[in-house]
């Protein structure tokens, strides 16, 4: 969103942004340089994206130069489906988004999951359908990403807290 209170026909506005009002644009960068690839001022709805979703529009839009060619597309929860990620996949393309439970599409047997936040036992589950692998688990909050990049596995890493370095043991598609 780049801030804008001027006079403009395609003026956002988004309560719970820094800049509430302003004109909304789409990003295709690079993960490790964030070195801009595409961009797209969102003006209106179109007939186009209104047929599989905007989330759906927008990752198609921004990254059809790169599909068919084994890339990785990393999203937020803004645009995930369970239906887009197989289209990706179908495409040669793989994808890995956090997405929320309450999202349209997400898959109803998963939302009935509960897990456990104890140092005793394991606040992580993982679901496979397919060649999707839909992890839950559970960090400073719930966290569920999908994922067709990763297997369901478990690694291992260091967090730095305020006790010092710690290693701390992630599902795999939270490290890709």
């Amino acid at each position: 969103m780049v801030d804008f209170t001027g006079r403009l026909g395609f003026k956002q506005y988004i309560k719970s942004k820094p800049c509430p009002w302003g004109i909304k644009i789409w990003c295709a960068a690079d993960l490790h340089s964030g070195y801009l690839f595409n961009f797209d001022v969102y003006t209106d709805k179109s007939q186009a994206q209104q047929q599989n979703g905007l989330g759906h529009h927008i990752v198609f839009s921004m990254g059809e130069p790169y599909l068919d060619r084994r890339h990785h597309f990393y999203y937020n929860n803004f645009f995930p489906s369970l239906k887009l990620a197989e289209v990706l996949l179908e495409r040669g393309t793989y994808s890995c988004s956090t997405i929320r439970s309450s999202h349209k599409g997400y898959p109803k047997q998963f939302a009935k999951l509960k897990l456990k936040n104890s140092a005793t036992e394991s606040g992580v589950r993982m679901r496979q359908i397919g060649n999707l692998v839909v992890t839950f688990f559970h960090d400073k909050r719930p966290v569920n990403i999908l994922s067709t990049n990763a297997q369901p596995t478990m690694s291992t890493t260091q967090r730095n807290t305020h006790h010092g370095c710690v290693n701390v043991e992630l599902p795999t598609p939270v490290l890709t």
